[in-house]
């Protein structure tokens, strides 16, 4: 799961800066970018505090 990390981030980024500009949101584009870059910043420092972090992190997005 932490492998995709980075890359999970990075749609979430496009992907908040494309709806920014599609609804000519007033939030400045760089506010978008940041907020779709760290919206699961706390995911890997739960991992590392926590060993079955991603066991439970896996769990709790089961439908």
């Amino acid at each position: 799961m932490l492998a995709r990390f980075w890359d999970t981030a990075t749609e979430i980024t496009d992907v908040a800066t494309l709806f920014g500009k599609e609804i000519k949101s007033k939030v400045p584009e760089e506010n978008l970018h940041i907020l779709g870059l760290f919206h699961d910043a706390e995911i890997p420092a739960m991992a590392m505090k926590y060993g079955n972090y991603l066991d439970v992190l896996t769990t709790a997005n089961q439908p």
